[in-house]
């Protein structure tokens, strides 16, 4: 590919300029060419990101996954379509736990009104929730200031099952300079955390029932809390342990952990028709005092892991039952 060519050409010429600054050539005065050198130190990085940018695939279809980095998770591209967002009051009835007036129907009015979205923007979502692996990448390279804590004996699980452990106790801040990482590393703004519509159209993966996989939820499959549980036994899994993938592949995006999204949170849906104008809402309304969180979680009933459950924590709490997976901007035309 030509932008192989063009990082050689980038690499010979840095190399160039450090032997030559090493032997002391007269051709160049010392000072000149050593800031020639420090010049081409500071911005070889950055031309390297954006080249391996470039080598994004630009035939990509729906389904297809693709890592664009080391450091980078496995991401799945979405296929363009719409999809209704929300759900009817009496899924959420039984963890409806507000006083209701007699005859009042129960359920949960966050989830409402039930709207048709249209995803009219390309995007990618991570086939996985973020690892406590990949996040201690960010801590190592300096760029996330928070080191998570873990909640679990050690002997709960193997080194390999740690670090494959979904991310936890990181809050809305944290998450951010992990994505200021993470596109710094690919020289771009691409990365982020989905919308709830995103997120909502994802989990479903085409399906209108109470669960992507039907009526109910296999919880020989999915890690959400089981009827009459040891409470002492309730565990975080590796993100890829299970067979809980839906039927796009999205693995643990019900149970598990709940996800962070990047909406700020509303009372109500805002009953936009659009993704791009859920987008353009989440990126306006700039710093949240609380985000929409979706999912469910290892402690929580499989009602709290539907795709239209909301909640809606402070930006500053860290949990541990809080985690993340993130989303890619894709500005190619899909075939």
């Amino acid at each position: 590919m030509q932008f192989k060519a063009w990082m050689f050409a980038v690499h010979y010429t840095y190399a160039s300029l450090r032997k030559a600054t090493e032997r002391g050539l007269q051709m160049t005065s010392r000072p000149l060419s050593n800031a020639i050198l420090e010049w081409a130190a500071l911005i070889l990085p950055a031309l390297l990101a954006a080249a391996a940018s470039a080598d994004m695939p630009d035939d990509l279809a729906p389904l297809d996954m693709f890592q664009e980095c080391p450091d980078c998770p496995e991401m799945i591209v979405l296929p363009l379509g719409e999809f209704v967002m929300g759900a009817p009051m009496e899924q959420s009835a039984e963890i409806d736990f507000n006083p209701r007036a007699e005859g009042e129907p129960r359920g949960r009015r966050t989830e409402q009104p039930i709207h048709t979205v249209t995803i009219d923007l390309p995007y990618a979502l991570a086939r996985y929730e973020v690892t406590t692996g990949e996040f201690m990448r960010c801590v190592e390279a300096g760029a996330c200031s928070y080191t998570p804590t873990q909640l679990f004996d050690e002997e709960d699980y193997s080194d390999a099952e740690k670090l494959r452990l979904p991310v936890r106790d990181v809050n809305a801040y944290d998450i951010g300079e992990y994505l200021g990482w993470l596109n710094g590393l690919v020289g771009a703004e691409v990365y982020r955390l989905p919308t709830e519509a995103e997120w909502e159209y994802a989990a479903r993966a085409g399906t209108t029932t109470r669960y992507a996989t039907g009526e109910n939820l296999p919880l020989d499959r999915f890690n959400a809390l089981k009827p009459d549980a040891d409470p002492l036994s309730l565990r975080p899994v590796p993100v890829d342990a299970m067979d809980a993938s839906n039927a796009w592949g999205f693995q643990h995006i019900a149970g598990n952990v709940v996800e962070a999204t990047m909406s700020c949170w509303t009372e109500f849906h805002l009953g936009l028709e659009t993704s791009g104008e859920y987008l353009a809402a989440a990126q306006h309304e700039g710093k949240c005092e609380r985000i929409v969180v979706k999912g469910g979680s290892y402690n929580s009933g499989q009602l709290y892991s539907r795709p239209a459950t909301r909640g809606g924590p402070r930006v500053t709490a860290r949990s541990y039952f809080l985690g993340f997976r993130i989303a890619r901007d894709l500005e190619f035309e899909r075939k």
